[in-house]
């Protein structure tokens, strides 16, 4: 026990509204341009997913007709040539920052794209 008498409401220490402040309650509404942007946003994904998926294909395809002897040569010959030399801890960390700006940047720039063509073709006037 600590042996103080519990506080009254008004004895408590904390910040205070001044009087005649307004206090709006939050709006959760969607608006158009979000579902827009949600529209924009699902399409580049699948869009980027679709390139990737096929680029992956076609990698695997040009590999698909070697030996298993060709296939580990050139695999030796890929790491000879990309990472037989360990970069600094700084390098790494500065390439792999340009690279995710890069990815990012490109996702967003195929977002706008997409709107654009949304909202020309009519549908992102529609709520």
């Amino acid at each position: 026990m600590s042996g103080s008498a519990p506080r009254a409401p008004g004895d408590s220490v904390g910040p205070r509204r001044p009087s005649g402040v307004v206090v709006r309650p939050l709006n959760f509404t969607v608006s158009c341009p979000m579902k827009l942007d949600t529209k924009a946003r699902l399409t580049a994904a699948v869009l980027l997913g679709l390139v990737g998926g096929v680029a992956l294909r076609l990698y695997n395809l040009k590999n698909f007709h070697m030996s298993r002897d060709e296939f580990l040569a050139a695999q030796a010959a890929r790491y000879d040539r990309l990472l037989a030399v360990h970069p600094s801890a700084f390098t790494a960390v500065v390439t792999a920052i340009l690279m995710v700006g890069a990815a990012v940047g490109l996702y967003e720039l195929l977002v706008f794209v997409v709107a654009k063509v949304l909202t020309r073709t009519g549908e992102g006037g529609q709520c």
